[in-house]
């Protein structure tokens, strides 16, 4: 809207601003009427609403907007000791191992029963007596088997038909779960999912470790004093009687208890999606509690024929060439900062592969070194 603004100042011979925070939908109607007696028009973030509607004309919408929840985004947690382990579910583990097993003792049992695996030692070994040998003993079994699921190759080689189905069936079967484990090792490392601990107003009224609250005074309030939605009136109730106080006097003061953390601010969309833009801590959880719009103010009965028509006309050509989000976005992206974030609770952050990580990898090295 700062290119909208700057032409409207061009225009005009004097702004009067309004002091965050004093333009709820309880001021005062001789308030109302006295500042518009000093301006003909009152372009700012003005919610329409019944009471003000009572006091000055709102011409037609010119942003479409509604309430919803702004909290910091979740704090990615120290990765455990066995993190590698968390791309195969427990049950998928066992299973592995269990097949490791079952396939080195088939191995071991198929190559005693074939005559094709057994042979005369190597000469280096040293032994005179004349016997035959097979090489595939119950640690070789293993240590084939276990060589084929990490990708190694070994000096044992099946030399019986039997011995060489059982071992291509495992390598097929290494190959699936090594490529599966891969790819998602690799989506877990690069991709993880947000979990916060909640997802809409339902689950903001069902809990109480994280306090909620809004402006103290505006339409943000209003919607929920006087709604009839069982949770709303459950979310006002708690509002209403919380100690300490969980409302604000401003909107920067909502996001500064946000940023500290176990608190949940109400407030209305457009601002949630600026503030998103511009700090990646915050994050926009659910959609909106309400539908509402901006207006631009005008006296009662003052402009009605003369500037209200036209701004209405302007404001429906305006939002018919969807120039309004184009505006806003360039705004928005003018001011925000590197590396942000999109606002949506179910989004996916970006992680990458930190010290904490590879000091796992190190310790388990140092132990199969120690063993070894």
């Amino acid at each position: 809207m700062t290119g909208l603004k700057r032409e409207i100042e061009k225009k005009t011979n004097e702004e009067k601003k309004k002091k965050e925070g004093k333009g709820g939908s309880q001021v005062k109607r001789d308030l109302w009427k006295t500042q518009l007696k000093e301006a003909d028009l009152a372009i700012a973030d003005f919610t329409i609403t019944y009471e003000r509607e009572k006091v000055v004309d709102f011409t037609m919408p010119f942003m479409n907007l509604g309430i919803s929840i702004l909290f910091r985004r979740p704090l990615r947690k120290i990765p455990k000791l066995f993190w590698f382990l968390r791309p195969l579910s427990l049950e998928v583990w066992l299973y592995v191992a269990a097949a490791y097993m079952s396939v080195s003792l088939l191995l071991y049992g198929v190559s005693r029963f074939s005559p094709y695996e057994w042979g005369p030692p190597h000469p280096c070994e040293g032994i005179t007596v004349h016997a035959c040998r097979n090489c595939f003993s119950i640690q070789n079994s293993l240590w084939f088997t276990v060589g084929s699921l990490m990708r190694q190759s070994s000096e044992l080689t099946p030399r019986a038909a039997s011995t060489r189905v059982v071992a291509a069936t495992w390598w097929f079967f290494t190959l699936i779960m090594i490529s599966s484990y891969t790819a998602n090792l690799a989506a877990f490392l690069t991709v993880e999912r947000m979990k916060s601990p909640i997802e809409n107003a339902d689950d903001l009224a069902k809990q109480t470790e994280i306090a909620y609250g809004c402006v103290a005074s505006g339409s943000t309030k209003a919607f929920f004093q006087i709604s009839e939605i069982p949770v709303y009136k459950k979310m006002w109730k708690y509002m209403e009687s919380a100690q300490p106080s969980v409302f604000t006097k401003s909107n920067s003061e909502g996001k500064q208890r946000v940023l500290q953390g176990g608190y949940a601010f109400l407030m209305e969309s457009t601002s949630i999606e600026y503030e998103v833009q511009r700090n990646c801590e915050l994050v926009q959880i659910g959609g909106l509690l309400d539908t509402k719009g901006y207006g631009i103010a005008t006296p009662q009965e003052r402009y009605r024929d003369t500037y209200r028509d036209k701004i209405n006309q302007f404001c429906y050509f305006f939002c018919k060439l969807v120039r309004a989000p184009i505006t806003i976005n360039s705004s928005m992206a003018s001011n925000k900062r590197k590396g942000n974030l999109n606002s949506s609770a179910l989004e996916e952050t970006r992680v990458s592969l930190d010290y904490h990580y590879l000091r796992h990898i190190k310790k388990k090295d140092s132990c199969c070194k120690l063993t070894l």
